[in-house]
């Protein structure tokens, strides 16, 4: 009979042993999914904060001096953080339709060459961050006729309307990657 109770002793020791080890993997394994959704909102409000600058150029009508301060804005970004850290450069593109008062920069001023990032059925797209650029900042030139269209460009271009068409999310971090404007 002492055995019988020994065996029964031993018996209930293991199973509460058995029981408290089950509680403590499955404690540890509400403790990781905490953690891990913890970590999943944290860059959900980073991705949030990322956005919410250029959520506000997202509209029907954007005017060409917000294009000039998103130019300005995804640089600064750019610069700010490093592609070596998993970070997308911020991509923005303008397309331009031929227009009486710009006349297509190319067409009208030989000299004035600017990079063309896609060109389709009559229209010229070029990356927002160079054009901006070029337009406001000209590059020294002794010829006054390019220093005074560069500028004539920059005003004409401040007045002038354009639609957000297209944005691109990164699909890591949810941050926006590109933007497309059109004339």
């Amino acid at each position: 009979m002492e055995n019988a109770t020994y065996a029964l002793r031993i018996a209930g020791g293991v199973l509460i042993a058995i029981m408290i080890v089950s509680l403590m993997v499955f404690g540890f394994s509400k403790v990781k999914n905490y953690k891990k959704q913890e970590e999943i909102s944290k860059k959900d409000v980073q991705s949030a904060e990322f956005n919410k600058e250029f959520q506000s150029y997202n509209k029907r009508v954007v005017t060409g001096y917000e294009l000039i301060s998103l130019a300005n804005y995804t640089n600064d970004i750019n610069n700010r953080y490093s592609e070596d850290e998993g970070y997308t450069k911020v991509k923005a593109y303008v397309t331009l339709e031929k227009d009486n008062r710009l006349k297509y920069i190319s067409d009208d001023y030989k000299e004035m060459d600017y990079p063309i990032a896609k060109q389709s059925k009559g229209e010229k797209t070029y990356n927002l961050i160079e054009y901006i650029e070029n337009i406001t900042n000209p590059p020294e030139s002794n010829d006054s006729k390019i220093k005074k269209s560069e500028s004539e460009i920059a005003l004409i271009f401040k007045q002038l309307y354009f639609e957000c068409s297209y944005v691109k999310y990164d699909s890591n971090s949810g941050r926006i990657c590109e933007l497309d404007y059109k004339q």
